[in-house]
């Protein structure tokens, strides 16, 4: 396997881990924080290599995620509203594994 799709493949399942880890209870008041960085950072990551890989409808979306849980300038809602769009957002990166192809070596 080529080192990219293990890459790729690696960073958006800690990614939706996080998103549905942060449905549980008593979880430290940092781990928000720290589910901002990480989901921002796969989905830059992530939107770029759509680009590369001539995705554009997926680099959207990765940029609209990116922009949403940005860490520099945070979009403050309600614990409410961010319980579904963590769920929506760890089904959007499940569903982007389909996209996650290893290339064919060339011979």
């Amino acid at each position: 396997m080529e080192p990219k799709f293990i890459t790729r493949l690696v960073i958006t399942l800690i990614t939706i881990l996080m998103l549905f880890g942060n449905l549980l209870d008593g979880l430290p008041n940092g781990y928000f924080n720290v589910l901002r960085i990480i989901v921002c950072g796969a989905a830059v990551y992530r939107a770029i290599l759509s680009f590369e890989d001539n995705h554009r409808v997926w680099g959207r979306i990765f940029i609209g995620i990116a922009l949403l849980f940005n860490p520099i300038r945070p979009v403050h809602l309600t614990q409410e509203l961010w319980l579904p769009i963590d769920i929506l957002t760890g089904l959007i990166m499940l569903a982007s594994i389909s996209i996650i192809k290893k290339k064919k070596k060339s011979a």
